[in-house]
């Protein structure tokens, strides 16, 4: 679960986003040596979920932080982990290319790998990206938007938050009630809008006053993080499908071995899709926790 720092029910909003969004880019910040020297997987995982939750905290905050240079920053954070997301995509289908029948396509992909990790940390060493985790903590601190929507930012947090967590509530019961009739790319939207509302959910943690509404918040966190888990996978199986058409020309072991990997997959699309959307029908009916 993400940590919510010092965030407590009575400070302001402006100072619980300034709590949330320094943590997310020292997330970020703190797992770039390692990538940029060792590739390390795991480093990359966690700097790309700094990114994912800071989004979330754009999100949860938008119309308190809005000022001039809040969308080329926001763009830039995008960018940067789809940057990373591009090298995320090729650990998942190399951790599952490690079945013993699978030499061929195992050896083609860890290529692929190296390949991607070796302009990711290129990329991110590019002029708009070397310094953005600098230029992110200084907004933070000292940005224009610290002079603007005054009484946003003298709000409450649980005020300001249960405003912002009932409307993106709404929303996402509204995308997520019809997961099983849902193409793969709005179903992996869903996705997304499921977890910037669990990281929404977690960094407001200390908004549940009682033990009633601390046992709601955990359920509602745990049927997300389900959901999120089994639209993961399928996820997964549509860019392993995608993956698996570009190999093709790597000849035919690697195509038929990548073959067998979608194959093994698909038999769990429909168990999984199933899951998800019972996990969705579930969360409609919960209560919120932050009121």
């Amino acid at each position: 679960m993400a940590k919510s720092l010092d965030v407590h029910p009575k400070m302001h909003a402006d100072q619980a986003f300034q709590a949330v969004a320094r943590q997310c880019v020292e997330r970020f910040r703190r797992h770039l040596p390692e990538l940029r020297q060792n590739w390390d997987a795991e480093a990359l995982h966690q700097a790309r979920v700094g990114l994912r939750q800071l989004s979330a905290v754009f999100s949860l905050f938008r119309p308190m932080i809005a000022d001039a240079a809040f969308p080329a920053l926001r763009d830039r954070v995008k960018a940067a982990a789809r940057i990373l997301g591009e090298a995320r995509d090729l650990d998942i289908v190399l951790a599952a290319s490690r079945r013993p029948d699978l030499p061929a396509l195992r050896g083609v992909v860890s290529s692929m790998r190296s390949r991607a990790y070796a302009g990711a940390t290129q990329r991110l060493e590019d002029a708009g990206n070397r310094h953005l985790a600098e230029d992110l903590l200084d907004w933070i601190d000292h940005g224009a938007w610290l002079s603007r929507h005054k009484d946003a930012r003298h709000r409450c947090i649980r005020a300001f938050a249960a405003r912002r967590l009932d409307r993106m509530w709404r929303k996402f019961g509204m995308r997520a009630g019809h997961l099983e009739t849902l193409a793969p790319r709005p179903r992996h939207k869903v996705r997304i809008a499921a977890k910037k509302l669990r990281y929404g959910f977690e960094f407001m943690a200390p908004l549940a006053k009682s033990a009633k509404a601390r046992g709601r918040r955990n359920a509602l966190i745990g049927m997300l993080r389900e959901m999120q888990d089994a639209l993961g996978t399928l996820n997964d199986v549509r860019m392993e499908r995608q993956l698996a058409a570009d190999l093709v020309q790597e000849g035919r072991a690697v195509a038929f071995a990548a073959g067998q990997l979608i194959g093994a997959q698909e038999v769990r699309t429909a168990p999984l899709l199933r899951r998800a959307a019972k996990a969705g029908r579930r969360l409609r009916g919960k209560k919120p926790f932050w009121r």
